[in-house]
């Protein structure tokens, strides 16, 4: 696709959005998990392996970003306003895929545009530029890889050596951030219902699959062996991971209900059930090491036990962190009330908006990128188990987004071109 005069408009509204953040909220780049990644980087270029300590093997995250983050100490200096950097360069590319996935699925010029320029314009994802955490990372390559995922589902002309390459960045997210494991389960099982129900040829298809699970193999299999080599189990989706998530989610989001109250804790260290949560930590801690099991499995098994026990308490802290995940909602006492209300407001006018446009193009979404809306249904349903931030939808968002875009083109279609025939 030739790139057009208007598109630079897709790389320069990021880059304004970008500086005007670091400018008016600059934030600490080594706030939050930012400092476990830049000691992580470190220890990865001083030969010290993937570690925290320097000795203990690490395996909660997966690698990705502490490895992007160590190559880029490697080549510069260990300054994480390197880093930022790349990052803000990263964000700059997501508009422009957004555009190309549109038009590869049938829209025309002004709706993909449109479409992208209100990715470019939503404000909430740049504030995490400034910061070593993966969002950035995972969005570019999130969006990158659906763009390869509908190449792979919508075509059968293509090479095996293709295929294997597309499978590749469809899969490097998840070694990113594992949650993105969704968008290769959702080539997969999209590719299989579309071989059943369009009686695709059985060949095709089983060529095609074996492609993507060997692009796949290759991404993930040096991480699964080094991790059975130290934990003892492949662990692809990080080791400790989702026990951890699992307890914590219970415990954080237990007692609330109202979407002010949640709002407006200041973390989860001075939430109401943080002792609670703490002392079952703990206990997982000390069990795990005197009968020589796992912790993974142990917080898993507490935490599920708690849910057998309270169900309705448990189901209560699942809608938490729905509207958790999806809603931008800043914490905090040094944040004032009506910055507060005017993010929340941004945030549900941006979403409601982009619903309606789904809504309205959904035969056409559905047709064309449903390998798309397959992942971010998997993980909008699945995140909320475990513990979670607005921020982890970050990367999700663009594909809900588009939905505004598309509706702004039918209505600058309807009301300002007089002639010829309205978008959609």
């Amino acid at each position: 696709m030739q790139f057009k005069r208007k598109d630079l408009l897709l790389l320069l509204v990021p880059l304004v959005i970008s500086l005007l953040f670091m400018i008016v909220v600059p934030r600490n780049p080594l706030a939050s998990d930012g400092r476990e990644y830049d000691v992580l980087a470190k220890n990865i270029i001083s030969g010290k392996g993937y570690s925290l300590d320097g000795n203990t093997p690490y395996g909660l995250r997966p690698p990705l970003y502490s490895l992007v983050v160590a190559l880029i100490y490697f080549m510069f200096k260990p300054n994480p306003y390197y880093v930022v950097a790349f990052q803000i360069i990263l964000l700059m590319a997501i508009p422009y895929i957004i555009k190309k996935i549109m038009i590869l699925g049938g829209f025309n010029e002004s709706q993909s545009f449109c479409s992208a320029l209100i990715v470019a314009i939503y404000p909430f994802g740049y504030v995490y530029a400034q910061q070593l955490i993966t969002e950035s990372l995972t969005t570019f390559l999130v969006v990158l890889g659906a763009y390869f995922s509908i190449k792979i589902v919508r075509r059968d002309d293509i090479k095996f050596t293709a295929i294997i390459w597309y499978a590749i960045m469809i899969t490097l997210p998840a070694l990113a951030k594992s949650q993105h494991i969704s968008i290769l389960c959702a080539v997969l099982l999209v590719s299989l219902c579309k071989a059943i129900f369009e009686k695709r040829k059985f060949r095709t298809i089983s060529w095609k699959c074996s492609g993507v699970i060997l692009g796949a193999i290759i991404v993930l299999a040096p991480w699964g062996i080094r991790n059975y080599h130290h934990f003892n189990r492949p662990a692809i989706l990080g080791y400790g991971a989702f026990g951890e998530g699992f307890l914590k989610g219970y415990y954080h989001a237990k007692g609330e209900w109202l979407i002010w109250r949640y709002w407006n804790e200041k973390s989860s260290s001075k939430g109401p059930y943080f002792e609670e949560w703490k002392k079952k930590f703990d206990c997982a801690e000390e069990l795990a090491k005197s009968n020589n099991v796992d912790t993974d499995k142990i917080k898993s098994k507490i935490a599920l036990q708690e849910v057998k026990k309270h169900p309705f308490e448990a189901f209560r802290g699942y809608i938490v962190r729905f509207y958790s995940l999806w809603i931008a909602m800043p914490k905090g006492d040094n944040i004032s009330f009506k910055v507060k209300a005017l993010v929340l407001t941004i945030e549900i006018c941006f979403l409601a908006s982009s619903l309606i446009g789904l809504f309205l193009y959904r035969n056409m979404l559905l047709k064309n990128l449903i390998v798309i809306y397959v992942f971010v249904l998997a993980e909008s349903v699945f995140l909320p188990v475990i513990d979670v931030e607005s921020r982890y939808s970050i990367s999700l968002k663009p594909f809900l987004l588009v939905g505004l875009g598309l509706l702004l083109a039918n209505v600058y279609s309807k009301f300002f071109i007089k002639e010829g025939k309205p978008s959609g």
